[in-house]
């Protein structure tokens, strides 16, 4: 007797802990992720080196020589933050062309390169065809930054409508919604009030805030930027335009660029994580050299990458997350 209870304890165990991988296994044998399409120590070397140390190294020693993030307060075109442009933008371009000539036929690998130069080519354009005809406006600024957000917009739908035309990756995410509603909702909570205690109230509040005495983020300051116009106009296209940035369009296309892209490219699902994770930081806080806010943004971008790892390379987990954590966040800020 006491064999036989033993025995059907684990039993009933294990049937509850198979529930969530049993879903997770029906679809990922309709549409399989190819973490290991790449080889670490080849493709996957050029693409972490090129893509996230180099530009990672030359801000590091931009800000601790040459105070980037302080030259970047005082003045937005300082040569520091043009350097750091010029590496992180070419690091990335050498890889992107490097890549392609050793397989010109791999698509998953441009999302990642899609992200970094489609949206600020499009910010560009627009804010040169705006400027032209804004000029002499006393909300030239104001207008500036709106139009960039607008391109910044375009540019990542286009990804995204890329993305999702490939059948085997919009048929995953249909199939998500429609075999795994009851687990894609608990994961998502579960890892949102993970995110929350981690990244929001230990490293940002309680680390940053009150035991290094950190301001807003850079990041954060450019989107509030457009809600403080005087003017009703631009305010409302403001908060339009910072609502389907945060909450619609961002949190997918940087999940595809991000997770989806980084860990096909980077070819170790283990080491993806820490790769993913590391980058999501540096895209918020690298560019202008604001390293005081490292731990908020990393570990919000560690958490994200497990997700993605832990679903399988499941990408509708995290692209609820994502938004679901944006939809808060904004709520927040803009009540307080």
């Amino acid at each position: 007797m006491n064999n036989i209870h033993s025995q059907s304890v684990p039993s009933t165990i294990n049937k509850k802990v198979r529930i969530f991988n049993r879903l997770e296994r029906d679809i990922d044998k309709e549409f399989p992720f190819q973490f290991k399409k790449n080889n670490l120590f080849s493709d996957g070397l050029i693409f972490v080196i090129t893509g996230l140390i180099i530009p990672f190294i030359c801000a590091m020693i931009l800000e601790v020589a040459f105070s980037l993030h302080e030259s970047v307060l005082k003045e937005s075109n300082s040569w520091q933050f043009y350097l750091n442009s010029f590496v992180y933008y070419g690091s990335n371009g050498l890889g992107w062309i490097i890549l392609y000539l050793r397989n010109k036929k791999d698509t998953p690998r441009n999302y990642f390169y899609w992200f970094i130069y489609f949206p600020i080519i499009c910010a560009l354009m627009f804010e040169i065809l705006v400027f032209s005809f804004f000029s002499s406006s006393q909300y030239k600024t104001e207008i500036t930054n709106l139009s960039s957000m607008a391109g910044q917009i375009i540019g990542e739908i286009l990804i995204i409508i890329f993305f999702l035309c490939q059948r085997i990756e919009s048929g995953k995410i249909a199939a998500t919604f429609r075999k795994e509603k009851f687990p894609l909702l608990l994961l998502v909570i579960i890892v949102i009030i993970m995110m929350f205690i981690l990244s929001t109230i230990i490293c940002s509040y309680l680390i940053e805030q009150k035991l290094m005495n950190v301001k807003e983020s850079d990041n954060q300051k450019q989107l509030n930027s457009v809600l403080n116009s005087n003017n009703q106009a631009i305010f409302i296209f403001g908060y339009i335009s910072l609502i389907l940035l945060t909450v619609i369009v961002a949190p997918l296309c940087e999940e595809i660029c991000m997770r989806y892209s980084v860990f096909y490219l980077t070819g170790n699902r283990y080491v993806a994580i820490f790769v993913s994770g590391f980058y999501f930081g540096f895209v918020h806080y690298g560019l202008e050299g604001d390293f005081q806010h490292l731990l908020s943004y990393t570990s919000a971008g560690l958490i994200l990458a497990y997700l993605f790892n832990y679903t399988n390379g499941n990408i509708t987990y995290n692209w609820l997350t994502h938004a679901s954590y944006n939809i808060i966040s904004l709520i927040v800020t803009v009540t307080s």
